[in-house]
Parts: C-alpha cells; structure tokens; sequence
C-alpha cells in the first residue's frame, strides 16, 4: 500500500502567526530584541535550534545560548499553538481523499511528537492518520530525515524501493528528507516555502492548492 508521510507546519496546519510570537518570546527570555513578526514567518517549521542559532548570531549573540532561547519559546508556545495555530483550508478534505484511494498517512515532524500530538488532536487532525512522527523533547538537533527514516520503518519500507512513497512538506527541510531516504516529494506553496526554491531544490511535484495534493500524488505512484 502506498505510504505518504506529511509534514505538519506550514502543511497541515497554518502556525504563521503562534511560532513567530513564540520566538520572539525565546528571543526576550534571553534578553534580545524581538523582531517583525513578517520577518520570522521564514522560521515556521525548520528545527527550533538552528532558528535560535541563526538569529542569536544575526544579533551579535552567542549562538551557545538558542537551548537557552528554545526554553523560553516553549514556556509560551503551547498557549500560543490552541489560541492561533489553525487548519490549512482544503486540508482534511484532502486526506479524507487520499485515505479514501487507500494512502498511508504518516505526519513526519521536526516539532517533538509531545508536543505535536496534541495539536493535532486540538485541531481534530490527529485521527486521520495512522502515526505521528517526530523527535523527542530532547532530541533538538534531529535531522528530519531521521524522523522520515523512522516513519518508513513503520509502514514497512525499512528497504527494497520506496517510489510508492512520498514527503509532502512546505520547505527545503522536507524536500531534502525525502530525497535522502529514496522517497518521490511533493513541495507545498502555502507555507514558507516559495514555488522556486521547492522547484530548484527538485521537489517531483510543486502544488498550491490542498486539493491538488492527492492528484500530484497520484501521477507520482501509480
């Protein structure tokens, strides 16, 4: 049965306005500025580490304080993530489709799995799929391929070809995952992600509607 495995920020759920408040909350608990909200929608979904190293050093901060600075964001984020995070539109009719044609649905996160379960269940996503893969709390520099790799372990590709799967997500994160474990990839333009930089990073379909998703999907496994 064929497998596809999505990503939850920027793909399933809309978290442009929960993770940048969130961060900037990070930003503050170790006594930085914050920064346009505008300018931090580029962080929604990449690993929360890298964020905080990234930004701490664009502020001429030690980047050996970001753990510091992800403490700070999740003493916050899950408040946040209930008040604001909302359902990407066209999405549940969309996996409804794909569950319908007999598609294995897997998230495959780099938000920790204690913490993205419960989203998905606030948001009433989390029965439409089969599992939710993500990296422990402690885990903060997990590749996402890893978490990938896991999820093909779970429905049953730990070898042989994986051409019957495919990693829907919105950034070069998702993208370059899906090529690292052999699986077909599907970029989505309503995240951070522009339809160029999923195009030129070699994404096998680029969609900008939900409903197109089980349509690339389709051409891509059949």
């Amino acid at each position: 049965m064929h497998a596809a495995f999505l990503d939850l920020d920027g793909c399933l759920v809309d978290s442009s306005r929960a993770i940048p408040f969130a961060i900037n909350a990070g930003l503050e608990s170790v006594g930085l500025a914050p920064q346009p909200v505008d300018s931090l929608v580029q962080y929604v979904g990449p690993p929360l580490l890298a964020t905080y190293r990234e930004l701490l050093s664009q502020q001429g901060e030690s980047p050996g304080r970001a753990e510091e600075a992800v403490q700070g964001y999740r003493a916050v984020y899950g408040w946040l993530a209930r008040q604001w995070t909302t359902v990407v539109e066209g999405i549940p009719a969309a996996l409804q489709s794909l569950r319908s044609a007999g598609i294995r649905l897997v998230v495959v996160t780099s938000k920790p799995r204690v913490v993205a379960v419960p989203l998905l269940e606030h948001v009433e996503l989390l029965d439409e799929f089969e599992e939710v893969v993500g990296p422990e709390l402690s885990a903060l520099t997990e590749p996402k391929q890893v978490g990938l790799e896991r999820a093909l372990h779970l429905v049953g590709r730990a070898d042989g070809d994986r051409a019957d799967t495919v990693m829907i997500g919105d950034t070069r994160y998702d993208i370059e995952a899906g090529h690292s474990c052999g699986t077909r990839t599907i970029g989505v333009t309503w995240g951070s992600g522009s339809p160029e930089e999923l195009m030129a990073l070699g994404a096998d379909r680029v969609v900008q509607r939900p409903r197109q998703i089980p349509v690339a999907l389709h051409d891509l496994v059949a």
